[in-house]
């Protein structure tokens, strides 16, 4: 029997994002996604049994298999231990260049989101810190908004870069 040629290429879409980010609404685009059939949408957390699962499955992918086509979103902490963050997408990068070099049709998308500094810092507040504040009356997270942005000088960045290993080094 002969195999059959893809038509149509596999697809690994992974949008990493922190909290207070667009999260819930770019959610429902991928639960869209899959509803209409262009993707299989895996959310929120991935397990690093799970992932490591995932990975050496597409690396077992051939020109003529039937590729999968996956939406991932992959929230600010992923599975609280296990693989860092960076190593999952050294793990990505080396899955495109292997099916690029293996002629495997499937594309690999990487996406970070970020937000206007203001806007997080007034939805992160409004979400969490204000609630503790009134709580915790203690000063601890500052006593208003004004004093938890200060003590609080790059809230995305320190989110996102919470999970990096301890010694990856960063060059901008």
């Amino acid at each position: 029997m002969a195999l059959s040629a893809v038509t149509e290429p596999g697809i690994l879409l992974l949008d990493r994002h922190i909290e207070k980010n667009g999260g819930t609404s770019f959610r429902a685009v991928l639960h869209s996604a899959e509803r209409s059939g262009h993707c299989i949408y895996w959310g929120f957390s991935q397990k690093s049994v799970a992932w490591t699962e995932m990975v050496n499955g597409l690396r077992a992918l051939r020109p003529d298999s039937a590729p999968p086509r996956i939406c991932i979103e992959a929230h600010s902490y992923i599975d609280f231990g296990g693989l860092y963050w960076t190593e999952r997408l050294a793990q990505l990068q080396s899955l495109r260049a292997d099916f690029a070099a293996r002629s495997v049709p499937m594309r690999v998308l990487l996406n970070v989101r970020f937000r206007e500094p203001l806007r997080l810092y007034i939805s992160f507040y409004t979400w969490t810190v204000a609630g503790q504040q009134a709580r915790v009356p203690s000063g601890a997270k500052g006593r208003n908004f004004t004093e938890w942005v200060a003590a609080t000088p790059n809230l995305q960045a320190e989110i996102l870069l919470r999970w990096l290993k301890p010694t990856t080094l960063l060059i901008f």
